[in-house]
């Protein structure tokens, strides 16, 4: 321990000087899982977020089209008025 001091290097950098490559490994595969576990995380919220427009209260989102093709805002009942007005 005493040739570990005396060479200037603390006894964590030599531990960490190298490993067999196994800790390389680590420093480039831990971000890439990271990212991947955030992107999963991120599609199950929004696939499980509430989306259908015209259902009170949940929001949908601007822009879909409705069940007679017509694109509107969100909350636009106007189908869902006319299909009362045909019965």
């Amino acid at each position: 321990m005493a040739d570990l001091e005396m060479s200037g290097l603390p006894a964590a950098a030599s531990i960490l000087a190298h490993q067999g490559g196994w800790d390389e490994i680590l420093l480039v595969v831990t971000p890439i899982l990271l990212i991947v576990l955030a992107l999963r995380l991120a599609k199950r919220r929004l696939d499980a977020a509430p989306g259908e427009p015209g259902e009170p209260g949940e929001p949908g989102e601007p822009g879909e089209r409705g069940e007679s093709g017509e694109r509107g805002e969100s909350g636009d009942t106007d189908s869902d008025a006319s299909d009362i007005t045909r019965r």
